[in-house]
């Protein structure tokens, strides 16, 4: 009962942490953005699962009686979505139950079906990259990511966990003298030491996911590093099939288990380099970011207080014209006090704010940057349907200001005719958009997923896109950039209210 007891523990640990790394690399995903898309992976996971429950374990049915219960399930559930949640026949509450019943039947499968994988103790990269292929399905529903992102780490999960456990059968099967096949049926993974070896190894990840921000290090992985992802399990997948050929039928060699252990540590130790690496450059990345957004407050800061000397001088101006306007008045010189009044109004025409949305911090923002594009003879054309700024006030105006920046960088090298910048801004219901678009004659230079600046001193002086994207992705939002040789266009997309919990 006890090694039963541990290995259910180890069930539970191994498979949920490899969940739960997941979960904190990508956000949950919301209700509201249900789509054909996940209508279609629900129907394909829940065909997974019957499928999967059929084959093993309800033998005395026909293959035409399985494929119409799988059929008619999958039917039902693609009817639920479109026609009572889609068109809300039912409450909320009636179809909050249903998800919840038909929740608890997902993870209950998800769960068995990983339990009996354990047990099995799995070890053929078919196995592998097959085993468990309703997990992409299952992340995919309640996560915002991709099906291949979750199918990615799947495999690079589980093909790593298995090259483990292979270390450990052939250290076991060297010292017993028996075959990889004959511990893998006869209790290879099923001892106590067994069991007790790897809760000490996941016991040992968490406290580093805990320490460290490894989900931080999943998510470029999977986003900006994915290649190297899938290299990585390709190559561990060649590695496992060689460790199983080498020990599978006959009996494990001293010299045999010294390579296979010898090649497991090598393989931890390029893993562990490969995330300490990519942790280093995120750190990187991230202090770039943070410099860039402290370049930023300090400019907007500089013409800040630049705006309040202007202000101070005008009032103080203010008191000589009074006293002047008053000693034409009191002399009976009418037309000249009306003369350096209208030459006053001119002057306060000239510096006063140029647009007008109703929201100071824009408004503030705009005229600022008006200015400068002004200087330059740009072409400004603006749309914003906006009651508030929906999202922190400091985060709105590094993003903005980045990509005005970025836009008026751009556009300054164009012929004077060619200048145009156009910003629309909106929001409607819980989405909040920016679109900017400027005329462009040099293309863009992009590194990796940066955009350099064409300036000597490219560091400084960056398209500030790493920025935009920091910002971005605190709110869980969308970035897309479109761009030629005349054009670059930035488009921003945010959910309001799904800012990432640190």
């Amino acid at each position: 009962m006890m090694i039963l007891g541990l290995n259910t523990l180890g069930i539970i640990i191994e498979t949920g942490l490899g969940i739960w790394i997941f979960s904190k690399a990508f956000p949950r995903r919301a209700e509201d953005e249900w789509g054909w898309k996940e209508v279609v992976n629900e129907a394909v996971l829940h065909g997974i699962i019957f499928s999967l429950i059929f084959h093993n374990f309800f033998h005395r049915y026909g293959s035409d009686v399985k494929t119409g219960i799988i059929i008619g399930w999958i039917v039902a559930i693609v009817g639920y979505r479109y026609t009572i949640v889609k068109k809300q026949m039912f409450s909320n509450a009636h179809i909050q139950k249903i998800d919840l019943v038909l929740s608890i039947l997902e993870w209950f499968s998800v769960c068995g079906f990983l339990a009996w994988n354990y047990w099995q103790c799995y070890i053929s990269i078919g196995m592998v990259w097959l085993a468990n292929i309703f997990l992409p399905f299952f992340f995919y529903k309640r996560y915002k990511c991709k099906i291949y992102q979750a199918y990615i780490w799947n495999v690079f999960y589980l093909v790593t966990v298995q090259i483990m456990k292979c270390a450990y059968m052939a250290y076991k099967g060297a010292a017993e003298q028996k075959t990889l096949m004959e511990l893998n049926y006869n209790g290879g993974m099923h001892t106590f030491v067994a069991v007790i070896i790897p809760l000490a190894v996941y016991g040992a990840i968490f406290f580093l996911t805990k320490c460290f921000p490894v989900y931080d290090v999943v998510n470029k992985m999977l986003g900006e590093n994915k290649k190297w992802m899938v290299l990585t399990a390709i190559g561990e997948s060649i590695i496992l099939n060689f460790f199983t050929d080498l020990i599978r039928w006959e009996n494990i060699a001293v010299y045999k288990a010294k390579i296979i252990i010898i090649i497991s540590a090598l393989i931890v130790i390029f893993i562990v380099t490969g995330l300490i690496l990519l942790f280093r450059k995120s750190m990187l990345a991230e202090q770039e970011v943070l410099f860039m957004k402290n370049e930023a407050i300090k400019k907007q800061y500089e013409e800040l207080r630049k705006a309040y000397e202007q202000n101070r001088c005008l009032i103080h101006d203010e008191k000589h014209r009074m006293q002047f306007i008053e000693e034409c008045l009191e002399n009976g010189d009418i037309e000249r006090a009306k003369i350096f009044i209208q030459n006053a109004h001119n002057d306060m025409k000239k510096s006063k704010g140029k647009t007008w949305t109703g929201i100071p911090t824009l408004d503030f923002l705009f005229n600022m940057k008006c200015e400068q594009m002004d200087r330059l003879h740009v072409e400004f054309k603006f749309h914003v349907t906006l009651d508030r700024i929906p999202i922190e006030e400091g985060d709105f105006i590094v993003l903005l200001g980045n990509l005005l920046d970025n836009a008026i960088e751009a556009v300054e090298k164009c012929e004077v005719k060619q200048r145009i910048i156009e910003l629309k801004i909106k929001q409607i219901n819980n989405m909040f958009m920016i679109l900017i678009k400027n005329s462009n004659a040099v293309l863009p230079i992009q590194k990796d997923t940066r955009f350099v600046s064409s300036k000597k001193d490219s560091f400084n002086h960056g398209y500030g896109i790493a920025s935009v994207k920091s910002i971005v992705d605190k709110y869980s939002g969308e970035t897309d950039f479109v761009y030629d040789k005349n054009m670059f266009q930035a488009r921003i997309n945010i959910i309001v209210g799904q800012e990432k919990s640190e």
